[in-house]
């Protein structure tokens, strides 16, 4: 195993919580590549507004939204005297390939990462705003109001009926 992965990966005495050694080890790895890690939110149980669904697949978009390279992949050509000539020609003509397709995946990622920014957010704006203590205070202020109109409707006098003229 990698010396500096063993580093960044900490360990204290105690029960080992897989999520967070995952956590420190994709830490590592994005730091290692060069590239940006987009945290996702907190997985909190309760409080939760959204379906259980949208939850699991906006975790699992947090870890594989930047999944995008393609690595060369040539089958052997079994050609007795053009094989190994043929076989070169496709080797760098794959290469090639490879290498914008890559170019345009890196591109892919980079717009990947900012839709999973932006729905983290929407999903910790949501869960944030629809916390159960929110909810009672406002179904509070709404009795109040209802208790409000109410009383200023029993204390207005009833209104004369209009005669229509003809």
């Amino acid at each position: 195993m990698d010396a500096e992965l063993l580093k960044a990966v900490e360990y204290k005495d105690g029960p080992v919580d897989i999520e967070v050694i995952m956590e420190q080890i994709r830490d590592y790895l994005a730091r290692k590549h060069g590239r940006e890690r987009v945290r996702p939110p907190q997985r909190a149980v309760a409080g939760r507004i959204l379906d259980h669904d949208v939850y699991d697949e906006l975790f699992q978009i947090n870890h594989a939204y930047d999944q995008t390279f393609v690595a060369p992949y040539l089958t052997p050509v079994n050609i007795p005297l053009l094989g190994r000539l043929w076989q070169r020609v496709r080797g760098l003509a794959h290469a090639l390939v490879v290498f914008y397709v890559n170019r345009a995946a890196e591109a892919q990622a980079r717009i990947n990462a900012s839709v999973v920014r932006v729905l983290n957010g929407i999903v910790s704006s949501i869960d944030a705003d629809q916390t159960p203590e929110r909810v009672e205070r406002l179904e509070k202020r709404v009795a109040e109001l209802e208790r409000q109109l109410k009383e200023l409707a029993a204390s207005r006098p009833a209104a004369p009926e209009r005669l229509e003229s003809e």
